[in-house]
């Protein structure tokens, strides 16, 4: 897989790996620090001082190891999983940080089959509004409407207290689910401007 993009999608962040060789694109929703950090890479901007990456990347090479590569394992929940090969084993780690460390190290990045065939689009279904509707890689499977969607339309219909609010922020960065943090964020900045 290769890196193509970095873009924002309302509130969200998202990185687009494209297959090699191919046609499909893998859109990973990922928090905006790590896409910050992804993208500056990418631009080449050096930080005066070591970023997390950065600070990982010199660990594994002090400790006498190399990161051989990386693969974003499997779908679960509508979560990506990855892991990071190094001397052999491998360490489990988010999405988006596995690909930053492969980007800083120069390494592979992978995706297992399973996980292109479930979460990847073409081009097309891109410029239409990616996520799809429609999961690919199940054909018993209906279609399907992603799970953000059915939560904006549940939130519209259930006006929720600031401090319920607060409380599924909370919840939601200790899942380290930051796509779902940075839409409830959203809506209590929105819930105190009107105070």
């Amino acid at each position: 897989m290769r890196v193509v993009a970095v873009g924002i999608k309302g509130t969200e962040s998202v990185l687009i790996l494209r297959e090699e060789g191919g046609e499909r694109y893998l859109p990973i929703f990922i928090d905006p620090f790590t896409a910050q950090a992804i993208t500056r890479h990418m631009g080449g901007i050096k930080s005066n001082r070591p970023l997390t990456h950065d600070l990982m990347k010199t660990l594994i090479e002090f400790l006498g190891s190399r990161l051989a590569e990386v693969t974003v394992t499997k779908i679960e929940n509508e979560t990506f999983y990855a892991v990071l090969s190094i001397e052999g084993r491998e360490i489990d780690a988010r999405p988006s940080d596995a690909i930053t460390l492969a980007l800083k190290c120069n390494v592979p990045i992978y995706a297992a089959r399973e996980v292109v065939d479930e979460g990847s689009c073409t081009l097309d279904e891109m410029k239409s509004g990616y996520p799809a509707t429609e999961r690919k890689g199940d054909p018993q499977e209906k279609t399907k409407q992603p799970q953000r969607k059915t939560e904006i339309v549940r939130k519209t219909k259930e006006p929720q207290s600031l401090e319920s609010l607060k409380k599924q922020l909370d919840s939601a960065i200790k899942r380290e689910d930051y796509e779902k943090a940075a839409e409830l964020r959203d809506e209590i900045k929105q819930l105190e401007d009107k105070d």
